[in-house]
């Protein structure tokens, strides 16, 4: 017997825009401004698609945060990035308050034993880059995937 086709409505993709990195220090501009765009610093090794944001027309939408090793994603081989590292991207604001609502409690988004959340909100990317506490914050969060400086088991 055949599948039964889906009929709900199918989630839309959301431009986020990646406006920086801690990896690369080139001079990146915020390409959104304004009291209606979030900046979050992420620093997921890997992205995450969030595809049941309410588009409010009875749809969805998909939201997809970067993660700091997506440039690997289809090639061979690679090097991972170090730890310590952060993407910063802009999305609307209403997008990002959707988001939070629904997975706001999720581990991304909070700290854990007494680790920062790997998802968090800046006020802009020149200040989260100028401000030292959110540079040392982005320094110490931990991914559980992040590669070993020295692994002797090779």
């Amino acid at each position: 017997m055949a599948r039964p086709k889906k009929t709900e409505n199918v989630a839309e993709e959301v431009a986020v825009d990646v406006v920086g990195s801690t990896v690369e220090d080139k001079n990146e501009k915020e390409t959104l401004t304004g009291a209606d765009v979030v900046t979050l610093c992420v620093s997921l090794r890997n992205g995450h698609i969030f595809d049941d944001i309410p588009d409010g027309k009875g749809g969805y939408k998909k939201i997809h945060l970067a993660g700091l090793d997506d440039h690997l994603r289809g090639q061979k081989g690679g090097i991972l990035t170090d730890k310590g590292n952060a993407i910063y991207q802009q999305l609307p604001r209403s997008d990002w308050e959707a988001l939070f609502k629904l997975h706001g409690k999720e581990r991304m988004f909070n700290s854990w034993n007494g680790l920062p959340p790997c998802v968090f909100k800046v006020d802009s990317v020149s200040e989260a880059k100028k401000s030292k506490d959110i540079q040392d914050q982005i320094k110490e969060t931990e991914t559980g995937l992040d590669p070993k400086a020295e692994d002797s088991s090779f």
